[in-house]
């Protein structure tokens, strides 16, 4: 949606649902040409503000190539667009994905659920979201240590009494890690199954369990931007998006901590040192081994 506002163009999705999660968004779209026309499309090229074709597709990983000579991401190049366009300010991209959020319709199955679920489990404007990420996320960068994350928690309580804690988090021993202020009460939702695993490989292997784990993310992620503040890492985006929300709504900063995702490699740097040989391993066997080799491997390992 925000290269389709960069484009200044109609964001048009192939598909409804997006595999292996089934559909969950109304679509936002009526269009007259049909799915050949879209599919057959011409990329978007460089400089795209000649680029005057009616219909044009914009490919993630052709775009990050055309601008690696340019040394800047397709998330910088998106950004900068924008503010060329719009003339954002800080504050404005800071609520822009909570903006977007606001903007679209999802489905009337999973809307009537999620209202049941607010109810039930009690979050209102006088709760603090705490996402502890955890499932795959190590892949990446070692996990945020729990500690820090106490320490925000009890930092924003200072600022704002808060009366709940509504924590969302892939692994299921998290209640028994996080402290709250003597006074206010954890919710976490037992009834939820929680896997802390590579969820999209789990459910190519169990697409049975599409629906619900679709659900699941989709549940997280709008309880938290309902919350009246947040904790979680910035760089995981059912924490971004909803402190984007949180914001868009206007409350003081002081109840938003978005912590360094990257904070334990900086700390230490034999974790950095790990964490960088790690990658350049995954990228060199990515580069040496045909795509079958790797699905094939995956598998074995999950």
């Amino acid at each position: 949606m925000k290269i389709g506002l960069a484009m200044k163009r109609k964001a048009v999705f192939l598909r409804d649902d997006d595999p292996p999660y089934i559909q969950s968004m109304e679509r936002s779209f009526a269009t007259k040409y049909d799915k050949g026309q879209l599919e057959a499309a011409p990329y978007v090229d460089l400089p795209y503000e000649h680029d005057f074709r009616k219909i044009v597709s914009f490919d993630y990983f052709r775009m990050q190539k055309l601008l690696k000579a340019e040394n800047v991401s397709v998330e910088t190049w998106v950004e900068r667009q924008l503010a060329d366009k719009y003339a954002l300010s800080t504050e404005d991209f800071a609520q822009l994905d909570g903006w977007l959020l606001s903007k679209i319709r999802f489905l009337s199955s999973f809307e009537d659920r999620l209202q049941k679920d607010l109810v039930r489990l009690g979050i209102s404007k006088d709760t603090l979201g705490v996402h502890l990420r955890r499932g795959d996320k190590k892949v990446e960068t070692p996990y945020v240590p729990v500690a820090l994350v106490n320490e925000a928690i009890l930092g924003i309580y200072e600022r704002w009494p808060f009366k709940t804690v509504f924590l969302a988090s892939d692994d299921s021993d998290a209640a028994s890690a996080i402290q709250i202020p003597v006074g206010t009460d954890l919710i976490f939702d037992t009834s939820e199954n929680r896997y802390n695993n590579a969820n999209h490989k789990m459910l190519i292997a169990n697409p049975s369990m599409a629906a619900e784990e679709t659900y699941i993310a989709f549940k997280n992620l709008r309880l938290l931007a309902e919350c009246g503040g947040i904790v979680g890492q910035d760089n995981a985006h059912f924490a971004t998006i909803a402190a984007s929300h949180i914001r868009y709504r206007t409350p003081p900063l002081a109840r938003i901590a978005l912590l360094n995702g990257n904070v334990a490699k900086i700390e230490s740097r034999l974790i950095g040192l790990q964490y960088f040989l790690k990658l350049r391993i995954r990228e060199a066997v990515k580069r040496m081994l045909p795509s079958q080799v790797i699905q094939f491997i995956n598998r074995v390992s999950h």
